[in-house]
C-alpha cells in the first residue's frame, strides 16, 4: 500500500474517514512548545499533537519517546482553562506519524503494554497468536520507502518491542512480504538453530520450516514463527 496515493493533505481518507498520519490540519505545527490539545478521547483523556517539547539549544521540536501501546503517557501538558487542564502531569495521548496515529486503545496512567491492548480485540486471524487484526502486510510510505510491517485492523503498537509497527523485529521484503525475525548478533547469540528446531521452540509455521537450512536469522518473541533462509 502506498499511502501517498490515497491520503488527503490532512493525512486521512474516507470509508469511513480516518487517519494514516499525524493530524496535520488540526493544529499549528510551528509552535515551539508542547503541541496543543486537539481532541478528547471518549475516556476523558486529552489528545495532543506530535510534539512533547522544544529544544532551544538545537532549535528543534522533540517528539515523545515513551508512548505506550495506546499512544499515551503521563507527563506535563500545557494549561488549558477552557477544558479545565491545569498543566500538571496527567495521562494523555499524542498523535504520531506512525501507527496507530491517534490512539490505539483507552490507556491508564500506569501505561498499557501490547498484550493488554490486544486482549481488548478478541477476534483472531490466521497470522496472529494474540487475536488482533486481520493479517500482516508490508506497507510503504514516502517516509519509509523501504517498507514496514503492519497488522491491519490491529491498533496495538509498542515501539520498543512491537512486531507490527516500524521496528527491527519485523523484516520487510517487497517480494516475499513480512517475516517476524531478529537478526543474530552479540545480544541474540542463541540463534544458531535449524528451522526444524525453531518449529519446536517457536512454533514456526510448518510451511516455512521442514528441510530449510537455517542461516543468520532467528525468530524470537514475534509469535508468528516464520523461519528464514538466505
Amino acid at each position: 500500500i502506498v499511502h501517498s496515493l490515497m491520503l488527503d493533505t490532512c493525512g486521512g481518507h474516507a470509508t469511513p474517514y480516518h487517519y494514516h498520519n499525524d493530524l496535520a490540519c488540526d493544529y499549528d505545527h510551528t509552535v515551539a512548545d508542547h503541541s496543543p490539545l486537539i481532541g478528547i478521547a471518549l475516556d476523558g483523556y486529552g489528545i495532543y499533537g506530535l510534539y512533547e517539547s522544544y529544544d532551544a539549544d538545537t532549535s528543534t521540536q522533540v517528539k515523545p519517546d515513551d508512548l505506550d501501546t495506546c499512544n499515551g503517557h503521563a507527563k506535563a501538558v500545557p494549561a488549558n482553562t477552557t477544558y479545565g487542564v491545569d498543566g500538571a502531569s496527567v495521562y494523555h495521548y499524542h498523535t504520531t506519524s506512525w501507527a496507530p496515529y491517534t490512539i490505539g486503545c483507552f490507556g491508564v496512567p500506569e501505561g498499557v503494554d501490547q498484550d493488554s491492548c490486544k486482549e481488548l480485540y478478541p477476534y483472531s486471524d490466521s497470522g496472529s497468536t494474540g487475536g488482533c487484526g486481520d493479517g500482516i502486510y508490508g506497507i510503504t510510505t514516502p517516509e519509509t520507502p523501504g517498507g514496514y510491517c503492519y497488522d491491519t485492523d490491529c491498533p496495538c503498537f509498542d515501539r520498543s518491542t512491537d512486531r507490527y509497527g516500524r521496528n527491527t523485529d519485523m523484516a520487510f521484503n517487497g517480494t516475499d512480504g513480512c517475516a517476524c525475525m531478529n537478526k543474530c548478533d552479540e545480544t541474540n547469540s542463541g540463534c544458531k538453530k535449524t528451522c526444524d528446531e525453531l518449529v519446536t521452540i517457536y512454533s514456526c509455521e510448518e510451511y516455512y520450516a521442514p528441510g530449510m537450512a537455517y542461516e543468520g536469522w532467528c525468530d524470537k518473541e514475534c509469535g508468528y514463527g516464520a523461519c528464514a533462509v538466505n
